[in-house]
């Protein structure tokens, strides 16, 4: 699940990115167009209702591919991304538009 909100007093668009709670993957790390497609830079972390969850804040109008990627290096796509695109390695990229 992906929440979006603009945040107060900034134009620019917080995104939760919302892993379910029996996720069993251990490890997963956000990586997209926002941060190099670098896994460590955006972790998945148990919140208190126990689902997992990341967010980012990115700039309004854009178009940014992402997906999960666990610790083991197993990619996992989100269920109900904005779009999706082609990724060039026989799968494809979630998008988000913000």
């Amino acid at each position: 699940m992906i929440r979006k909100e603009t945040m107060k007093g900034s134009k620019k668009v917080k995104v939760t990115f919302v892993l379910p709670r029996d996720q069993p993957h251990g490890t997963v790390f956000l990586v997209g167009d926002f941060n190099g497609w670098r896994p460590g830079v955006d972790l998945f972390a148990r919140r208190a209702n126990r689902a997992f969850s990341v967010s980012v804040t990115l700039e309004p109008g854009g178009r940014y591919a992402f997906r999960y990627l666990t610790g083991t290096g197993e990619w996992i796509d989100e269920e109900r991304p904005d779009a999706r695109e082609p990724n060039g390695f026989g799968g494809e990229n979630g998008v988000v538009v913000t």
